[in-house]
């Protein structure tokens, strides 16, 4: 067994969920708000990339908790109590389990468990747990359980493993002071095995960090409206420049502009939705989330398909369209999705980019080929949206430059196309000249 990274006297190790497909723009997050922040994923390979979560260490000061409550794009936050490789804990064959084999590999996370310093473990925790909660101290009586997450192929069950882990660390923490309990409790240790990497982690937050800077939060929690973290992570995306006029042409209850009026506070965020429900309570969103003071989102009942704004006059769209699958459906997509683009490239500047999350990759590609003298697609991104597969589509609007490359080339193909047939009409006609010299020539010959 070898100890890879763990929390110390002087530094945090801590595991952060993310929305699946956004690894690398979390880790970006994160090294900018904690320059002083080392991030640890050098020891995955290729074939075993650990998705869905990032590791960092950060030093242990009031100034990096301070700067993990902005964090956008965590979902969950972990302290790293420590990490383990044991060598042949994962298999990738489909020999018998035998009891000694099974029960050797429980003993192996077990005895990484009770490796762990507790003490300096449950100080860490504390100080996060505190903050996030806004307490001043833990209960003196701190309920704990344990939850075991697995990926990969193992000897054991993840009911069996964990119900080993939960007797080795209650031999390790003092009973006076920690009680077990399932439902009403204050703690989860967590323990993820990663193949032949056992992390042991404590969790340092009750709620997803995203959530706390919005006011809707069942909506976000029953799946109807787009989660912080995804939001931020668009935006992020569309490298929004100061100044710069936002829209967001399915605003909903409010999500991305109040992630972006708090990421770009010198930006005209718009948004525009069909339902009047809808915008109201994105109304109450913004005052909750304190996005009313320097330029306020601003919101308006049309409909996208018949947006009332100039030619030319946004710079940067950002929306999370209908998938065809909580709302609406893919006849209706069919229907609305080229209507859309119409206007999207009617009322984007020159140097606008758009920005679409759906599960309709092939009908974007479609619509962008049918407005392909304006637009055109720079990437997508696979991400995983509440179980489901779905894409970010970046795209953007082609350049004057482009545009009249477009029509001198189409000027071009004209222009050979018409010569071609104009030489194909000469070939035509010189070879009925000859057919009928040659006609003539036969009766000659024949009187």
């Amino acid at each position: 067994m070898t100890e890879l990274h763990t929390t110390s006297e002087d530094d945090l190790m801590l595991m952060g969920t993310v929305v699946t497909g956004f690894e690398d723009s979390s880790r970006n997050e994160v090294k900018k708000q904690l320059p002083n922040c080392s991030l640890c994923e050098n020891f995955f390979s290729q074939q075993q990339k650990l998705q869905g979560r990032i590791l960092f260490k950060t030093p242990r000061n009031v100034e990096t908790k301070n700067k993990l409550m902005q964090l956008w794009s965590l979902e969950k936050l972990y302290v790293v109590c420590g990490s383990y490789t044991i060598p042949g804990l994962s298999t990738t064959s489909n020999n018998e389990v035998t009891d000694k084999i099974k029960a050797h590999n429980i003993e192996l996370v077990t005895n990484a468990v009770r490796s762990v310093d507790w003490n300096l473990s449950f100080s860490a925790w504390r100080e996060l747990y505190c903050t996030f909660n806004d307490i001043q101290q833990t209960p003196d009586v701190i309920k704990w359980r344990v939850t075991v997450r697995r990926a990969g192929v193992h000897y054991f069950k993840t009911e069996e493993i964990t119900i080993a882990c939960v007797n080795s660390i209650n031999l390790e923490i003092p009973g006076n002071t920690f009680d077990v309990s399932l439902k009403d409790y204050q703690l989860e240790i967590f323990i993820y095995i990663f193949f032949d990497t056992v992390f042991v982690c404590l969790t340092a937050c009750d709620d997803s960090l995203c959530l706390r800077r919005i006011q809707q939060r069942q909506d976000i929690l029953n799946g109807t409206s787009l989660r912080p973290s995804i939001a931020y992570n668009m935006a992020s995306m569309a490298q929004i420049q100061p100044g710069e006029v936002v829209l967001d042409l399915c605003c909903g209850t409010g999500t991305l502009p109040v992630v972006i009026s708090q990421l770009c506070s010198s930006n005209i965020v718009l948004g525009v939705d069909l339902d009047l429900d809808q915008l109201q309570r994105s109304m109450k969103n913004f005052e909750a989330s304190n996005v009313s003071t320097l330029n306020p989102p601003d919101v308006l009942l049309s409909d996208f398909g018949a947006l009332p704004f100039k030619s030319n006059s946004v710079d940067v769209i950002i929306s999370n369209l209908p998938f065809g699958k909580q709302i609406g459906t893919h006849s209706q997509n069919k229907k609305i999705y080229p209507a859309l683009f119409s206007e999207v490239a009617r009322v984007l500047t020159q140097t606008g980019r758009v920005i679409f999350l759906t599960t309709e990759t092939r009908l974007i590609s479609q619509c962008v080929k049918n407005n392909k003298q304006f637009l055109w697609l720079r990437d997508r991104t696979s991400v995983c949206v509440g179980g489901l597969d779905a894409w970010v589509h970046v795209i953007c609007k082609k350049s004057q430059r482009s545009l009249e490359k477009w029509r001198i080339g189409g000027e071009r193909i004209k222009r050979v196309t018409e010569i071609r047939e104009k030489l194909r009409r000469e070939e035509d006609l010189n070879r009925l000249k000859q057919e009928s010299n040659s006609s003539d020539n036969d009766i000659n010959s024949t009187e």
